[in-house]
């Protein structure tokens, strides 16, 4: 084999590997180009859904009497100075039980005297 079939013979390879490098990344790309369709789809439903639990926030917040006075556009609890975990389990909650256990029973009155549901 001579020189110049060698030199033609990679010619051929370079651009046989050039042209499939160029395919890939045409795929490559219409992938991509339906992924962002796909995903500014995702991100419109996500912003209208965003819209509305804000408006149905705003709305509940201006009917709710124990936020009466304070401005809508600041988060109370984040004005709060307590910080509240309401996922995680109380630690004292054995001194809570006696008192539902006084509200599942009957009412409780002053001086010890309680009123019991009838029983059916």
């Amino acid at each position: 084999m001579t020189i110049l079939e060698r030199n033609k013979a990679a010619a051929v390879r370079y651009r046989k590997r050039k042209k499939e490098e160029h395919d890939d990344m045409i795929t490559r790309v219409h992938t991509l180009e339906q992924e962002k369709v796909q995903l500014n789809t995702q991100n419109q439903v996500l912003r209208r859904e965003l819209d509305r639990l804000t408006a149905l926030l705003r709305e509940r917040e201006a009917r709710c009497v124990c936020l009466k006075g304070m401005p809508l556009s600041t988060d109370p609890r984040a004005e709060s100075p307590v910080d509240v975990d309401l996922l995680s389990t109380p630690q004292h909650a054995s001194m809570y039980i006696p008192q539902a256990q006084q509200l599942i029973n009957g009412l409780s009155l002053p001086n010890g005297m309680g009123l019991k549901r009838p029983k059916m």
